[in-house]
């Protein structure tokens, strides 16, 4: 969507995407006599942003509904490597000169 025309906002679009994410569970270990299940997994990241000739501001965040799942397993020493928790960042660009 061009909504500007001049100066500033100059060529100003938004943007916008949302990903879902879904991972049906498994097992942690295929070999073991009794393997382990895991749990299936969601995630919901999104982006929303202006960008403009000169400039851009963007909107992140990953994570959103806070999933707490384990991205790894490994039962001889149980050790877990947990996923990112929710986090919500923004950038600001602005480009100088011609």
């Amino acid at each position: 969507m061009d909504v500007g025309s001049s100066g500033f906002f100059n060529g100003l679009e938004f943007l916008a995407s949302v990903n879902y994410v879904y991972e049906s569970g498994g097992y942690w270990d295929l070999n073991a006599a009794n393997p382990n299940p895991m749990a299936s997994q969601r995630r919901l990241n999104a982006r929303l942003g202006l960008e403009a000739e000169k400039w851009s501001f963007i909107v992140n965040g990953q994570n959103l509904t806070d999933e707490n799942f384990h991205t790894f397993h490994n039962s001889a020493v149980s050790w877990w490597r947990r996923i990112n928790p929710s986090y919500i960042h923004a950038t600001f660009k602005y480009h100088f000169g011609g």
